[in-house]
């Protein structure tokens, strides 16, 4: 009795010799690109330079570095709070004052991923974006 779910083998079904050594038909396999060279170049060049603009407009961005001195010492008062909700609090106020970079590498410093996660979920929220928008810091 034929099963009514699965589609009955022909015989050329079955030819797999011809099918797999180039007994058959063959096409030419197309091996352009997307995207050529010239212009992938001319577009990863416009997009470091428009990523290069935006953290020179954000306050401790690619023309300011944050000392590792001063973030090791940051992240080890944000470490110093108690609860998580407090380190996180710590890191925004961070962002707020010295930066949104500054507080990304103290957070990264601190080396706790689930901190890292929740500083960046808020960072990332409507409400502080305003802030931080409004105090140029972005």
């Amino acid at each position: 009795m034929a099963d009514p779910y699965r589609e009955p083998i022909e015989d050329s079904d079955l030819q797999l010799q011809e099918k797999i050594v180039g007994g058959g038909e063959s096409r030419p396999v197309s091996r352009t690109k997307a995207m050529p060279e010239k212009s992938r170049e001319r577009f990863d060049a416009e997009k470091d330079s428009t990523y290069a603009k935006l953290l020179q407009r954000m306050k401790g961005g690619a023309g300011t570095t944050s000392s590792a001195h001063t973030v090791a010492r940051d992240a080890r008062d944000a470490a110093a709070h108690p609860d998580v909700e407090q380190q996180v609090r710590h890191l925004l106020d961070l962002a707020m004052t010295k930066g949104v970079i500054h507080a990304v590498r103290t957070a990264r410093h601190m080396s706790d991923y689930y901190i890292m996660d929740a500083v960046h979920d808020r960072l990332v929220s409507e409400e502080l974006y305003k802030k931080l928008k409004s105090n140029n810091l972005i």
